[in-house]
Parts: C-alpha cells; sequence; structure tokens
C-alpha cells in the first residue's frame, strides 16, 4: 500500500506543472483529483469522489503495477513513470 500511495503521489506531482508535460487526456482522473483537494475537500461529495479514485486506481496498480496513463507516458518519453 504504501509503494502505492508513493507513485500516485509522484502522479500527483507531475500534475502540478513540476516540469513534466502532462497530457490532460491521459491523467483527467489527477485532474479531478487534485480539483476535489481544493474546491470544498470537506464536502462529501468531494470526499467520495476522491475515495473513488484511489480504489480505482489502487485496483488497477496492484493488478497490473500501473496507474492509468502510464503506458502513454512511457511512450511519449522512453522513460517510466515514478
Amino acid at each position: 500500500m504504501a509503494q502505492f500511495i508513493q507513485e500516485f503521489l509522484s502522479r500527483l506531482k507531475w500534475q502540478l506543472g513540476k516540469g513534466l508535460d502532462v497530457d490532460k487526456k491521459e491523467y483527467l482522473y489527477l485532474i479531478e483529483f487534485q480539483r476535489h483537494l481544493t474546491q470544498a475537500s470537506v464536502e462529501k461529495p468531494a470526499v467520495e469522489a476522491r475515495a473513488k479514485t484511489l480504489q480505482q486506481e489502487y485496483t488497477r496498480w496492484s493488478e497490473s503495477g500501473a496507474l492509468t496513463g502510464d503506458d502513454e507516458y512511457e511512450k511519449r518519453t522512453g522513460s517510466k513513470p515514478g
């Protein structure tokens, strides 16, 4: 679980514009996650949306070892995310 959180947070860091050109289509879930953190963050819909995103991405990561958009990132940059 700690490895998943570390990888998820690294993808979120990319979305914050830390020098990485991220395709919004591939990482839209991170943009939405970030929006739910910053806007009405304690409202029930925002909390539910964050929980849903984390559960979906954890399931995907535990089954494939990758998060949504990682294949596209590797294809575009030639390196693995993380």
